[in-house]
């Protein structure tokens, strides 16, 4: 599948200024109609492997690979300084969400949380799992924490990460993720982004259609020496 296709804005035209309150109804509203939708495509069954896409380092010309853990300076859900730069050593597996989503984020999450119980007791240390928001003017720190309690994974070896507007659009550019804008777009990003312990990507998947047993296989295979 184009890498493309896993990113999805919902434009609001012609809107007036946005409100919190404002925004929140909307993204409930389209949340809801999405969530249907996904509901339909998982009970479809995938195929195992379906959903997995293999992906090129970098972009065709570049003189040198990208680097998919760049040293942003962001913040977990419990208010501490993260560099992503600093959890190079480690395989990582990405995710970008906004707190008030209702369907597609919540969705993204389980498919995170069913990677890590397929790992096991010892998933901790194996993955790190990171969920980057795309709205951090509106999901901070306590708003992440809340998220992280109630999809059940505030747990070792879970990141859910804010920052500074500037921080976190240097993160999305490099995931080619558009950022929240000022005409009430709503960005749902599908992908679920399997980075190696060297910074690099390995695979990208659709996280609505790929199968965690999947995903922990190739996390499996990519921790092998």
């Amino acid at each position: 599948m184009p890498r493309a296709a896993l990113t999805q804005p919902i434009a609001f035209q012609g809107a007036a200024p946005r409100s919190v309150a404002r925004r929140r109804h909307w993204r409930g509203l389209i949340a809801r109609v999405c969530a249907g939708a996904l509901i339909a495509i998982a009970i479809g069954g995938p195929p195992a492997r379906a959903g997995a896409e293999a992906v090129t380092p970098s972009a065709p010309g570049a003189s040198e690979p990208r680097d998919w853990l760049p040293a942003a300076k962001l913040i977990d859900q419990n208010g501490h300084p993260v560099s992503l730069a600093s959890l190079k050593g480690k395989i990582v597996l990405v995710s970008f969400i906004h707190t008030s989503c209702r369907g597609v984020c919540e969705m993204l999450t389980a498919k995170m949380r069913q990677v890590a119980d397929n790992l096991g007791s010892d998933a901790a240390a194996r993955v790190t799992m990171v969920s980057i928001t795309t709205d951090p003017a509106e999901d901070r720190p306590p708003q992440l924490l809340a998220y992280a309690k109630k999809e059940g994974v505030d747990a070792n070896g879970w990141l859910f990460l804010t920052g500074p507007p500037d921080q976190v659009d240097r993160v999305l550019a490099v995931y080619n993720v558009p950022h929240e804008d000022e005409q009430d777009e709503l960005t749902h990003v599908f992908a679920l982004y399997l980075i190696g312990s060297n910074g690099q990507m390995v695979r990208q998947y659709h996280g609505m259609s790929i199968a965690p047993e999947v995903v922990a296989s190739d996390i499996r295979k990519t921790a092998s020496p």
